[in-house]
């Protein structure tokens, strides 16, 4: 569904350390899948083929146990500065073609593909009207979520912002301007940070 004048990559964050998981989130197993691979079709089937996958604690791990065909994978070894460290690593990566790229996150799996398709299908709308869409994000029953859409013009800023205020602090600076895609989706919010969140964790063949 993408226009191909326009170059949306995807980036999935992947780095951190998953503590209070005890396990790798990118190899959880969701359905005949994991995390990442389940992201990764979504994103595909969305019509993006360029995605970059940041690894950062236990990366030889997961790379030897990952299918990462068709990904790009990117280490930090800096891991433990945070998801901005990753997120700026990914950017300095992204092509100079690229003109935007949708942030993922690894414990966001079950996000529909529906979602997915509004929130790139009203970026590119805005692009072909000449409105300005410096970042595009799925809001569901008033609050925010991922993934997220950050166009080339804020790149930079991405780039300059301080690791102690992370890309929050893009999304709400005033200048920038932030379109907010009500979807019926309330795996946006979704966090699988523990055990117990992960086994309430149901594929269904509409998630495959």
């Amino acid at each position: 569904m993408l226009d191909k004048q326009k170059n949306i990559d995807a980036v999935i964050l992947a780095a951190g350390a998953s503590s209070r998981m005890g396990r790798s989130k990118a190899l959880l197993r969701v359905g005949k899948t994991t995390f990442a691979g389940l992201i990764q079709s979504k994103l595909n089937k969305a019509g993006i083929k360029n995605i970059y996958l940041v690894l950062g604690a236990r990366a030889n791990y997961i790379k030897k146990n990952l299918n990462t065909e068709g990904l790009n994978i990117i280490i930090n070894n800096s891991w433990e500065k945070g998801q901005l460290s990753s997120l700026k690593k990914a950017v300095k990566k992204l092509s100079p073609e690229t003109d935007a790229f949708l942030m993922c996150l690894i414990d966001h799996p079950q996000v529909k593909l529906d979602t997915l398709n509004k929130i790139i299908k009203t970026y590119l709308e805005n692009v072909f009207r000449k409105k300005a869409a410096d970042i595009v994000l799925p809001e569901y029953k008033g609050r925010g979520g991922h993934p997220v859409i950050f166009s080339r013009s804020v790149f930079k800023e991405l780039l300059r912002v301080p690791l102690n205020k992370g890309a929050r602090a893009v999304v709400r600076n005033k200048k920038n301007n932030v379109i907010r895609v009500k979807v019926n989706d309330r795996y946006i919010r979704q966090d699988i940070d523990t055990e117990k969140e992960y086994n309430k964790v149901e594929p269904k063949k509409s998630d495959i």
